[in-house]
């Protein structure tokens, strides 16, 4: 009997811990004004508070690199930046491209983890962040020159990298969830 009772609440009634991520394309392809070999990428939700990456430089080399934040210790704003993650709002997500200008975009959350999150929140819900990790799939710096009088230097910046927040999520069987609607 001990045994059956055991079976039921592991295999019925036990909730299950498992592993997801979402992910965040990023594409940005401008032409600035100057000779540019760097870009400085942060992503934040409009205040410094909760900006992640500032303090990477990224260069032509970084492409194919996958960058990790675990904790604080990897980036003062990485348990300020996941509160806002996971507070159930709809909060705008801020991204800032520091190279020879800065340029600013901004996009709500729900654009990017409503569907993948598997919960009703517009952003990743009560879950369990274990890291974000950005990977540089393409970062190129083309220097071009156009003689007005004297010699005036531009630089096209193109930079595609991918954003993968890894989770944990419990998934509640529907025994449960069908005694706790009750």
């Amino acid at each position: 009997m001990v045994k059956f009772i055991i079976f039921i609440f592991f295999f019925v009634v036990s909730p299950t811990v498992y592993a997801a991520e979402a992910t965040i394309p990023i594409d940005y392809n401008r032409t600035v004004m100057g000779i540019v070999s760097s870009l400085v990428f942060t992503i934040d939700y409009g205040n410094r508070e909760t900006a992640l990456f500032e303090s990477r430089t990224l260069r032509r080399a970084d492409k194919g690199e996958t960058y990790h934040l675990y904790a604080v210790s990897d980036d003062p704003q990485f348990d300020t930046f996941v509160s806002y993650l996971t507070n159930g709002r709809d909060d705008t997500l801020r991204f800032t491209y520091h190279g020879g200008s800065t340029l600013y975009e901004t996009a709500p959350e729900s654009d990017f983890f409503n569907e993948t999150s598997g919960y009703y929140s517009p952003d990743i819900g009560p879950r369990r962040i274990h890291d974000i990790a950005i990977t540089i799939d393409n970062l190129d710096f083309n220097l071009s020159m156009v003689w007005v009088g004297f010699p005036l230097f531009r630089t096209r910046i193109s930079f595609q990298a991918t954003i993968t927040i890894s989770y944990n999520t419990v998934c509640i069987p529907a025994t449960i969830d069908l005694l706790l609607s009750q």
